[in-house]
């Protein structure tokens, strides 16, 4: 039976949003695959606490039942068994009543068998009250009208019947009176807990409460009681009152798709993955994406709940697969990490999205406080984020609310496993929750960047007034040869205004600078911007003690407006001064530039030329303040180079502490997975970034300068820096380089010089692997591995620890089969309970055997000369529902037909 699925209500504001796309308010609402049920196994009817002496205190039935679907309702309880001992009638109107508040009821009885053990027997909730009854009939009860009727059948009889009648049965209070373990003994009690038909037993706690005397049995370590596959436990004990909801013993968490009896019996199959008992625990929250739809394109139209444990993609080939995880990708603007990868992801999104198609993608985001965003993206735009209100929040990247977030397309991992720096940064994430060092080198890197550009600056203008003062001692030669003559005393009067209007120009350059001083602290509104919130958007508890600071920030708005004001007061009174005197001083000009053109007739009479002298005179007059200038800037970018160096020296120990983390991550990946994959952390064998440096700089050959570089133990790139700053020489003498190459080098000069401070070249990551089988060890270096084996060492890695998605497609692709159900399927089993998976298969054994919690089935269709993929309702779901479990025979196993067969050739 399916439990309507109740979107969270905090999401209502987004859904009635008009913006919100059609195809995630459609998906909210479908099943998102197997969940956690909360579940009461055993509980009674009213009559049989009045049989039984065991009064709840409720006068009639109608009273206790509703009492009953109270405290189920307070208590969390979706599903119920009731379960009277081998009676029914009885619990009718209590499972009417409990189905009323949608509550989930399996109706059930309390069998009693010939040897006095007790199994709570539970069958589909559709069933009817005279197929109870005729079920109770096959029991062969001895005396139905007794307090406890006994049946004429043994344990193992009984539980076979339940089974065959379409049931499944709990051994109840195993370890207690009338309990299978309590109750038999010897070779029997083995053949009965063995039994196949026997699945799930109650008990009152943990497993390692229960008494000594059982407790190698149930942990399954006693050898004569040791079962192929471990007993399911649950917490089942008798409910007879509404208190006893209360108890931990009286009930458990259930992960079913839909609950019905496929879905018990899934559960009690696979126990360590679909049963919480409450001292388990509930697994704590973590980012998610819950829904994903599709507008145009390949998967038009197309919308799907997500699980937050691991949900599988199937379907034939080409049935889209690979374009769900690559919208995926594309709608949180993630780069593929390899290069045959990111080709695949930009030609796939073309093909298959095309123009104005859009993915759209809800996740939940439950740190510091639980929230829903929205990431909406349409082909060939920049994603856009929504918060749960459905308010766009600009200048947020996707990515920043999933910084963890893995999307790897076909092959990637296997491109992966090609490149140890990337195999070295997939260890960053066990580095821990301490970012300082990540955090400290992304601020160094800027500040070295920033001092870059400050001394690029400087010697820019210093390189500039070299230029202009290159010409300054050839001026100066011909002004003196000019000086010799009378010419200067002749032109004296000229050159001295001329002297005048490089005064006023200055001066008029101080007037102007005020103005545009004035304007720049000029705030844009007389009145400062509210400091405090709203009330209704913020409530601070000390409002009234930080009302002053409106007080102060428009006290800081006033002081620069009246600053401005002033300024520009100055201003206008400089300019109507300058302007006075300028009107002064231009007739005067006028008449000396007169008289000097007077003159000049009578000196080019003498055979002089006094427009070059004046000419000269003028230039000399402005280039030698140039000189201390230049002076200046040499001294301020002596002082940049200083501070550079010390932060050179910071970065350098940044990265040494890089390389300190890193050992550290690859030592905790070798203890997690011991036995396994080992991880050790060594400097590049390869200077590929600080080549990428170079190629920006230096054109030509100059392999013969890398071949050195490489041979270089412990390769410092501040002294590489440094030589290349001394020249070509330092460069051949240091390195070995040729002289062309040094020479090529050398001229980059300081461009290249800086940038080689700033290049990193991080550590490379050595991997290796276990291939050995039987227990034995047999460690092979990924290098040295097949295809499948590499990309199963680094898939392993993958799988680790972590809280953020993981979304792979067809990892079964890369990975060497031998290693899939056994070392692969049970890391992510465990994984998906603390972080979730996506991943697409069309091999069975990651949806069955690391039972997923959502499979998704993709069909292929055709509409309008078009290919397009389906997502069906029916096709989605855990492998506890039919129709799931029909669609993995057909798609992974080849049809049932086929499955068979392989199952006859191979003996099983």
């Amino acid at each position: 039976m399916e439990v309507t699925y109740q979107h969270d209500s905090s999401l209502e504001t987004l859904i009635a949003h008009t913006a919100t796309p059609k195809g995630i308010v459609e998906a909210l609402g479908k099943p998102s695959g197997s969940r956690f049920y909360r579940c009461a196994f055993q509980v009674n009817p009213h009559q049989y606490g009045q049989r039984h002496a065991k009064d709840a205190g409720f006068s009639s039935e109608d009273d206790y039942n509703d009492a009953v679907a109270k405290a189920c309702r307070e208590n969390g309880i979706q599903v119920v068994a009731v379960t009277d001992h081998f009676r029914f009638d009885s619990s009718e109107k209590l499972a009417e009543r409990l189905r009323a508040d949608g509550i989930v009821v399996f109706p059930g009885f309390e069998a009693n068998s010939s040897e006095g053990v007790h199994i709570l027997c539970l069958f589909p909730p559709e069933t009817t009250g005279s197929e109870m009854n005729t079920h109770i009939g096959a029991c062969e009860v001895r005396d139905l009208k007794a307090e406890s009727p006994i049946s004429n059948k043994t344990c193992e009889q009984l539980m076979r019947l339940v089974q065959e009648l379409g049931g499944i049965a709990i051994s109840a209070h195993v370890t207690s009176a009338a309990g299978m373990l309590k109750n038999l003994s010897g070779q029997t009690r083995m053949n009965v807990w063995k039994s196949d038909y026997h699945l799930a037993a109650a008990i009152p706690g943990p497993v390692e409460d229960v008494p000594t005397d059982y407790s190698q049995i149930c942990k399954n370590k006693d050898a004569q009681h040791k079962r192929s596959r471990a007993i399911a436990f649950v917490n089942a004990s008798d409910v007879s009152k509404p208190d006893d909801f209360k108890k931990d013993s009286a009930t458990c968490l259930v992960k079913m798709t839909d609950v019905s009896i496929e879905g018990l019996k899934q559960a009690f199959l696979d126990a360590e993955g679909r049963i919480l008992l409450n001292s388990d625990g509930v697994p704590s929250d973590y980012t998610r994406l819950v829904a994903l739809s599709w507008d145009r394109g390949l998967l038009s139209e197309q919308s799907v709940a997500l699980n937050a444990g691991l949900n599988v993609l199937i379907g034939g080939r080409g049935a889209g697969k690979s374009t769900v995880v690559e919208s995926i990708r594309y709608a949180f603007g993630l780069e593929p990490k390899g290069k045959d990868a990111s080709a695949t992801h930009k030609a796939m999104m073309k093909e298959l999205m095309g123009q104005k198609a859009s993915v759209a993608v809800l996740l939940h985001s439950p740190r510091p406080s639980p929230g829903y965003y929205l990431v909406e993206r349409v082909y060939g735009q920049d994603p856009r984020v929504k918060d749960q209100n459905g308010d766009i929040i600009n200048d947020l990247k996707p990515i920043d609310l999933v910084p963890g977030l893995e999307v790897y397309g076909q092959h990637e991992i296997s491109e992966l496993t090609r490149d140890k720096a990337k195999l070295a940064e997939l260890l960053k994430r066990f580095v821990g929750d301490d970012d300082r060092v990540s955090v400290a080198m992304d601020n160094l890197r800027s500040r070295l960047r920033e001092s870059r550009g400050g001394i690029a600056g400087k010697r820019q203008k210093i390189e500039e007034l070299n230029e202009a003062l290159a010409a300054l001692p050839g001026l100066r030669e011909k002004l003196k040869r000019f000086q010799a003559t009378n010419l200067k005393e002749h032109a004296e009067e000229k050159t001295a205004v001329q002297a005048e209007a490089r005064l006023i120009e200055k001066v008029a350059g101080m007037v102007a600078e005020l103005e545009a001083q004035s304007k720049k602290l000029r705030p844009t509104q007389d009145t400062a911007e509210p400091v405090l919130p709203n009330e209704t958007d913020q409530k601070l508890p000390h409002r009234s003690t930080l009302e002053p600071l409106q007080r102060i920030v428009q006290g800081i708005n006033d002081a620069l407006r009246s600053a401005s004001d002033t300024l520009t007061t100055a201003h206008k009174a400089t300019e109507a001064d300058l302007a006075a005197v300028k009107t002064s001083w231009e007739p005067l000009r006028d008449a000396a530039n007169k008289r000097f053109e007077d003159l000049k007739a009578l000196l080019a009479e003498e055979g002089h030329n006094p427009d070059e002298y004046v000419s000269l005179d003028d230039q000399v007059a402005r280039l030698e303040p140039k000189q201390a200038e230049k002076q200046g800037l040499e001294g301020e970018l002596a002082s940049l180079r200083q501070a550079r160096q010390g932060i050179i020296d910071e970065w350098e120990k940044a990265d040494t502490q890089a390389y300190t983390e890193l050992e550290k991550a690859a030592k905790r990946v070798s203890k997690k997975l011991k036995g396994t994959v080992k991880a050790v952390i060594q400097p590049s064998s390869t200077i590929e970034p600080l080549r990428e440096v170079f190629r920006s700089h230096v054109d030509g050959n100059i392999s013969q300068a890398f071949g050195k570089l490489e041979e270089v133990e412990a390769l410092s790139l501040s002294k590489l820096a440094e030589r290349i700053r001394d020249g070509a020489q330092a460069l051949m003498t240091e390195y070995g380089f040729t002289e062309t190459s040094a020479r090529k080098i050398a001229d980059a000069g300081e461009a290249l010089a800086l940038e080689v401070e700033e290049c990193r070249i991080p550590p490379e990551a050595l991997i290796e692997l276990n291939v050995g089988r039987d227990g034995s060890d047999n460690w092979k270096r990924l290098e040295n591995l097949s295809a499948g084996q590499k990309a199963t060492a680094v898939l392993l890695l993958l799988l680790l620890d972590a809280d953020a998605p993981l979304i792979i497609d067809q990892p079964e692709d890369d990975l060497d089969n031998q290693f899939i159900a056994g070392r692969v399927v049970p890391i992510m089993r465990t994984g998906k309970k603390r972080r979730q998976f996506i991943f697409s298969s069309h091999n069975p054994n990651i949806p069955v055997l690391g039972d997923a919690d959502q499979i998704i089935g993709l069909t292929p269709t055709v509409e309008d000369a078009s290919d397009r993929t389906k997502v069906f309702d029916d096709d989605c779901g855990s492998i506890d529902k039919v129709s799931v479990q029909q669609l993995i025979k057909d798609l992974l196993e080849g049809g049932e037909q086929a499955f068979t067969t392989r199952r006859t050739k191979y003996g099983f």
